[in-house]
């Protein structure tokens, strides 16, 4: 739904089937991710053996700039602990009213591009 939601806002979306798929896709030459381009949305629980947490640590390894928004239904300060070190990965807590998370996906792209 929040996919289909920002495709309806004019932006280009890609899925995963898992965090392995993913982070194969984004580690491929050449992997042309910027600022003025992408967002990394991911939910703190994936299929596969990663959190979302893990992911955006190894994305952040190759793409240190690569804005993230953290989506879960995980108790707040489990996630706070999760993130350590990763202070400006936002947080939206589930469930996600759809305005609140298009504002943050606005909101977001505009502050990680100045």
């Amino acid at each position: 739904m929040l996919g289909f939601a920002l495709k309806l806002e004019g932006h280009t979306v890609r899925t995963y089937q898992d965090s392995a798929e993913f982070l194969a896709s984004v580690t491929k030459e050449p992997a042309p991710l910027s600022c003025a381009d992408d967002l990394m949305i991911i939910d703190y629980h994936l299929p596969g053996e990663l959190s979302g947490v893990d992911v955006i640590r190894q994305v952040r390894a190759i793409y240190p700039d690569l804005p993230a928004l953290l989506i879960s239904a995980e108790h707040l300060k489990t996630l706070e602990a999760a993130k350590e070190g990763l202070s400006d990965v936002k947080l939206l807590l589930k469930p996600v009213r759809l305005s609140t998370f298009l504002a943050t996906v606005k909101e977001y792209a505009t502050e990680s591009c100045i």
